[in-house]
């Protein structure tokens, strides 16, 4: 039904009809429907009206007030805020005659389950609510555990202080939206041309919720790309989080669909569903992350790999305040074109892209292949990169000539072979916050995603690269060097001689660790970039 056709819910009640439900706030389209109104609708055909104000909370709307007879939430959302418990709450209001109605024998009649009880009796107004305690929780098994007990009360005691901070954020969210010229369009219930403007201001007077639906130029594919871009958000369909959570419905939720099918549904190819969290509303929409004179870090992916590899720590350098590219060198990932077939090549294409992305305090930190690429910019470039950082390099890579000819054939004994030497002995153990076959699964998947002969492409180019220690040589930025100890793809003495090479630099070798190492220590690396950056990234801006 559209919740705003009040007669359309009146022509559709039938006499088998038994319950009239709708929501406060509507997913996606965000209506807000006329609780009074449709309580009058319900109550005239004698059935209860049941409302999902999950949406508001009880901190913006209570539907009892407002003449309806049964209230759920899904306590996973805004009343715990958490997202890590499952649960949902029906609230009865103790007003409805289930007697009077006649229309609910299971609630007038004997029960079969219970001696014989009738419910309405026994209980009188508090008849549904006993039968869905006892029955409902019994024959049913809807009882939550203790632990998502504890955790949704736990959100409980922190709703109304979240629920401010919730609304703040989204009104700054919806201000900043409608006066960008890259969304088409924004629906939020605090605007004045949403069509329930005059009823959110009265049956939700303290904010009309934290949910914004807006439509962003370029249809479908812009719409995959926006979501591709965030720092700070979270790609989820879950919605109420302390987090802020957004989702593209056309390339998730719904991408099975035509754009004529999600039309019809209501969600067009070009909506992003945008639930607000409590964070910073500055951090939210990007104006201290994207801020013009922050400094910026380019991180640089090894062989065969992608932006992916980076998920942490680019998170990491965002949140403190730092402006990051996670690239995809050609071929690779999203990246068009073929793998670039040497080192050179690859800085050639990072300083050009540099050129295009004007910065005064630029950072480079590579990984593996990355790290070459880093160390080769820096030495090109050396007045553009204040600082450098390169993570399991040397100044030379030679490559086994097995996973150079299993490479070349797009064998997957190549990629085992990765695997198997790039991970150091302490990967398996549970002192590793991604122990065992999880890591080297992860690693597997990024790799097995390459396009055909990139892996080769990648690992010649650093066999045949033989320029680290001059490059070195030339390099002015304060370099980190972080090196495993038992790295066998990049040797710890190679990495030692190339610290030694470099004018100014720090050398920090992670105990037990391979090559592998933003997989295998991330929390030795994210504590020597906060060393190595210094102040800039030791605490939010």
């Amino acid at each position: 039904m559209n919740p705003r056709d009040l007669e359309g819910f009146r022509a559709a009640l039938r006499p088998q009809t038994r319950l009239v439900l709708g929501e406060t706030i509507g997913n996606p389209g965000l209506e807000v429907i006329d609780i009074p109104a449709l309580a009058e609708i319900a109550h005239a055909a004698g059935v209860p009206l049941l409302i999902d104000s999950t949406f508001a909370t009880p901190c913006l709307c209570r539907p009892l007030d407002h003449g309806a007879d049964l209230v759920m939430h899904s306590l996973t959302k805004w009343i715990g805020g958490h997202g890590v418990a499952i649960g949902g709450a029906v609230i009865d209001g103790g007003r409805f005659d289930w007697q009077r109605s006649g229309k609910f024998p299971t609630l007038t009649q004997p029960s079969a389950s219970y001696q014989g009880i009738v419910f309405t009796e026994q209980f009188g107004p508090a008849a549904f609510l006993m039968r869905a305690r006892t029955e409902g929780l019994r024959q049913f098994g809807a009882c939550m555990s203790a632990l998502n007990a504890f955790q949704l009360l736990q959100g409980v005691e922190t709703l109304s202080l979240r629920m401010r901070r919730h609304i703040e954020n989204t009104l700054a969210v919806v201000r900043f939206l409608r006066d960008n010229e890259a969304v088409a369009w924004v629906v939020h219930p605090s605007l004045p041309d949403h069509p329930d403007h005059a009823l959110a201001t009265r049956l939700l007077p303290h904010g009309a919720g934290s949910m914004v639906s807006f439509g962003i130029r370029g249809g479908r594919a812009a719409g995959a790309k926006f979501i591709e871009s965030l720092r700070l958000a979270s790609h989820l369909a879950n919605v109420g989080d302390a987090r802020t959570l957004v989702i593209h419905p056309a390339t998730t939720t719904h991408q099975q669909m035509s754009a004529a099918q999600l039309a019809a549904a209501g969600i067009g190819e070009d909506m992003i569903r945008l639930s607000v969290g409590i964070e910073s509303a500055e951090d939210i929409i990007g104006g201290r992350t994207h801020a013009a004179g922050r400094p910026l870090a380019v991180l640089l992916h090894g062989a065969g790999m992608d932006h992916c590899a980076w998920a942490l720590q680019s998170r990491w350098l965002a949140f403190h305040g730092w402006n990051v590219l996670a690239l995809d060198l050609p071929g690779h990932g999203a990246s068009a074109g073929a793998a670039l077939p040497t080192v050179g090549a690859m800085s050639a294409w990072l300083i050009a892209l540099l050129d295009a992305f004007p910065a005064a305090d630029v950072t480079l930190i590579g990984h593996s292949m990355g790290a070459l690429i880093a160390l080769e910019t820096a030495a090109a470039v050396p007045d553009r990169i204040r600082r450098l950082v390169v993570i399991g390099a040397a100044a030379a890579m030679p490559v086994h000539p097995d996973l150079l000819a299993a490479a070349k054939a797009d064998d997957h004994a190549a990629i085992d072979m990765v695997n198997l030497w790039g991970h150091g002995f302490r990967a398996g153990l549970g002192d590793s916050p991604a122990p065992g076959l999880w890591m080297t699964g992860v690693c597997a998947r990024i790799l097995e995603r390459a396009a055909p002969g990139v892996l080769h492409a990648d690992l010649a180019a650093c066999a045949a690269y033989e320029g680290g220690i001059a490059a070195a040589a030339r390099v002015t930025a304060a370099a980190l060097v972080f090196c495993g100890e038992k790295d066998q793809m990049t040797p710890l003495k190679s990495g030692r001689a190339l610290a030694a090479a470099l004018r100014r630099s720090t050398l920090v070798v992670a105990p037990g660790a391979g090559h592998m190492l933003l997989a295998e220590r991330p929390d030795d690396l994210l504590a020597a970039l906060a060393r190595h950056l210094g102040e800039d990234a030791t605490a939010p801006a």
